[in-house]
């Protein structure tokens, strides 16, 4: 992570609040209004390999529902000097690398909206 975006990335939301922030304001209405906001918690995880590590950074937050269930947010972001004509094959990898790692933990897979 030696590029500089990465790192003004990881610095803006690192900061829980700019996470509550973008989930009240992208997330579907129904959705943000269900996730327990005070109970975002940074964690040290990162589900990307090393096949994508050279060109992504990443912040996992977990938090809870507000009944209670676990939920996690993982932000993604990529700065790209062209336009990516498949970027969701990347966000496919992502997302099978999280599972991957459910699965190793033998946890159940982890719901992700994208």
């Amino acid at each position: 992570m030696n590029h500089i975006h990465d790192r003004f990335f990881k610095s803006v939301f690192s900061q829980s609040g700019v996470v509550a922030s973008l989930i009240a304001d992208l997330f579907p209405p129904d959705l943000a209004s269900a996730i327990a906001i005070d109970s975002l918690r940074l964690t040290n995880d990162s589900y990307i390999d090393d096949a994508l590590n050279e060109h992504l950074a990443d912040l996992v937050y977990e938090c809870h529902f507000n009944d209670g269930l676990p939920f996690v947010v993982a932000l993604l972001l990529e700065h790209k000097s062209y336009v990516e004509l498949h970027p969701h094959l990347q966000l496919l990898r992502y997302m099978l690398n999280r599972w991957q790692e459910d699965l190793q933990h033998k946890r159940k897979l982890t719901p992700l909206f994208r």
